[in-house]
């Protein structure tokens, strides 16, 4: 959802692309909507051909030498054998599980049911494909999560445009970020040649403490829904496309980074709501003191201006203070170990990149490369960036830009079998899936975007299932 103009937190539909859409539904008779030529787009249980063939193979072996007699009267016997045996062993309908184990969910510190450690590969393959009904309420309350965290942060964003807010933005077309340039605005006031409301409005703004815990909390929150969602995105499209993930330390680090968003969420989600039912503001909106305060500083008084500047940071402490009473504040605590590996892990991530970037032959040719890697030969430069690579993801298996450098050297190196999952985890972290259609959605891609998504599209046969003749 990158490429979206409104940013990536807009409405996944209307994008036009698959992010939590993908399996937004685990419980349906259909199961969850695949991305095109996905390996679970085949028929719900039907065998590979490969092992079909050895199976016709052994059972013409089966009738050479014991005569079709006896294999007749062996498949009765099979026949009685299934149906005494019960339901557990007949085939199974699409989207309805039997005798599948539930996935292994592990208690969090928050009481609520997560990833952990000890899940396989194939355990969260299950998990997406076909859950079981347990399974089902918890992978539902997870996907569930961004979408109840973003409500509240979208009606805190009406409240701002009921309390007229937006009035502040007008003419403002360098800063994107709202709060930003309110910041600009409460530090240089005189450089916006502030009217009267205006003035007033800005006064509101920065010293309503309820607001301002709402904006650190609501930073907070898109944060953890990105990082929850590329987790998420990443096994789905290992377990609906490129199938490049296995049991070992880059599962567990991305199951437990989903976990620990998962965590820090449902935190959120009950102090956004906790604010969202208290009163709009602790500041008596139409006092003596900020009346004239905002009168003063659309008048380009220096003293007012100071004042404002330390009520400001009053909000800002009470802000602070009452977020480390909220339930965010403990849980953080707890999490303390967590917070600073993962933080370590993008530290080093993006060091890496930085200079694998400077390092990767034949990409942008407009930046030219620094002097120490011209006199390098190609096969250098590409064998430079493997190790850098290698350990930014080994922090930070999210990281999207690195996972398209690693694309772009082992299709160097190894060739496109090896390099498509890894331009297929890319596309998944930016939120896109190779079935845009549209120009228009084409449009809208960067050069990375497009390189990755052109290598993946034409390159079906590497990820689909194998057809039958």
């Amino acid at each position: 959802m990158r490429w979206i103009p409104a940013g990536r937190f807009g409405p996944p539909e209307s994008a036009g692309l698959q992010r939590f859409t993908m399996v937004a539904s685990p419980t349906s008779p259909q199961g969850p909507a695949l991305p095109l030529g996905s390996p679970a787009a085949q028929r719900p249980g039907r065998t590979p051909r490969s092992l079909r063939r050895v199976v016709i193979d052994l059972g013409s072996s089966c009738v050479r030498a014991v005569g079709p007699g006896l294999v007749l009267v062996l498949f009765l016997i099979h026949l009685l054998g299934a149906s005494a045996a019960g339901p557990g062993i007949r085939s199974v309908a699409p989207g309805v599980v039997a005798n599948v184990q539930d996935f292994p969910w592990t208690q969090l510190q928050d009481g609520a049911q997560g990833f952990g450690s000890e899940a396989t590969v194939r355990d969260f393959e299950n998990l997406l494909r076909k859950p079981s009904s347990d399974d089902a309420k918890h992978l539902k309350a997870l996907f569930d999560l961004p979408r109840d965290v973003d409500v509240w942060i979208e009606l805190g964003r009406g409240a701002d445009r009921i309390n007229g807010v937006q009035q502040l933005l007008a003419g403002s077309l360098l800063v994107e970020d709202v709060e930003e340039r309110i910041e600009l605005m409460g530090r240089q006031p005189y450089d916006f040649d502030l009217t009267s409301a205006q003035a007033l409005i800005l006064v509101r703004t920065l010293i309503d403490e309820n607001r301002t815990l709402r904006v650190q909390l609501s930073h907070v929150a898109a944060e953890e829904i990105e990082e929850l969602r590329d987790a998420i995105a990443v096994l789905v499209s290992h377990t609906f496309g490129s199938g490049l993930l296995s049991d070992g330390e880059d599962l567990k680090l991305i199951a437990a980074r989903a976990d620990l968003a998962a965590m820090r969420l449902r935190a959120l989600r009950k102090d956004l709501e906790a604010l969202g039912d208290s009163p709009a503001s602790r500041v008596e909106r139409d006092s003596v003191t900020v009346l004239k305060l905002a009168s003063a500083l659309a008048r380009g008084d220096d003293d007012a201006h100071m004042e404002l500047l330390s009520m400001r940071g009053h909000a800002v402490r009470i802000a602070e203070s009452r977020r480390q009473d909220s339930a965010l504040g403990p849980l953080d605590e707890a999490l303390d170990p967590a917070l600073d590996a993962r933080r370590e892990g993008r530290r080093v991530a993006s060091l890496n990149y930085a200079r694998v970037w400077e390092l990767l032959p034949d990409w942008d040719a407009f930046r030219p490369a620094p002097s120490d890697v011209v006199g390098m030969k190609k096969t250098d430069r590409y064998a430079a960036c493997i190790a850098l690579i290698d350990e930014g993801l080994a922090g930070d298996p999210l990281h999207a830009q690195l996972c398209f450098a690693k694309a772009m050297v082992v299709d160097f190196a190894s060739g496109k079998e090896v390099s498509i999952p890894w331009f297929a985890r890319y596309l998944a972290l930016r939120g896109l899936t190779p079935n845009l259609t549209t120009s228009t959605q084409l449009h809208y891609l960067d050069p990375q975007d497009r390189y990755a998504y052109f290598r993946v599209r034409d390159e079906p046969t590497l990820y689909r299932p194998e057809e039958d003749d």
